[in-house]
């Protein structure tokens, strides 16, 4: 068996709680400089409008979100890159410890809605028409669910080193 070595980039669609955020944060910036200007302070005012403008343009840098798949032989590592300038790992995962990994399709819902999942965490973009994929899991605590869209080369990976636990879509669909 050779090295296995992929990585891919999915970037994160912004949500209803991420645009919800980001218009507070434009209102919060508007009544602001509203604030300053009403109460007439003069050469402040200037420094005000700067100060918030700024705040908002590294504010909303903070919702450009990217997540990176990383497979090294049977390790996965998922990175958050934020604003396309910082990265950190959050996430890292044995495959050999994966259970089932499939669609997040009806045919496997009862396992991935399954109320004894002690812990869930998603890497997927959110987008439309995206299939993502779960993981089940041991983990500290018991069972744990990741979510993510590997594409087929990263699940071909995987499948080298826990060829039962990864199932293709019968239909074809979720295949990147």
């Amino acid at each position: 068996m050779g090295d296995v070595f992929n990585e891919y980039l999915v970037k994160r669609k912004n949500g209803p709680k991420q645009l919800l955020y980001k218009a507070l944060i434009g209102l919060a910036a508007i009544a602001i400089m509203a604030a300053a200007i009403y109460f007439h302070l003069g050469a402040f005012i200037l420094i005000i409008v700067l100060a918030v403008g700024v705040g908002v343009f590294f504010a909303y840098k903070e919702f450009d979100v990217e997540y990176e798949y990383c497979l090294t032989n049977n390790d996965l590592d998922i990175d958050k890159i934020v604003a396309r300038e910082r990265r950190r790992n959050v996430f890292s995962l044995d495959v050999k410890r994966i259970e089932l990994l499939a669609p997040m399709t009806e045919e496997h819902a009862d396992r991935w809605k399954a109320p004894t999942i002690r812990a869930r965490y998603d890497f997927s973009s959110g987008r439309k028409g995206a299939v993502p994929w779960f993981a089940l899991f041991d983990g500290e605590g018991g069972k744990q669910l990741l979510i993510f869209e590997p594409p087929k080369k990263m699940r071909d990976g995987i499948r080298t080193f826990v060829p039962r636990a990864v199932i293709e879509p019968r239909d074809g669909s979720g295949s990147l």
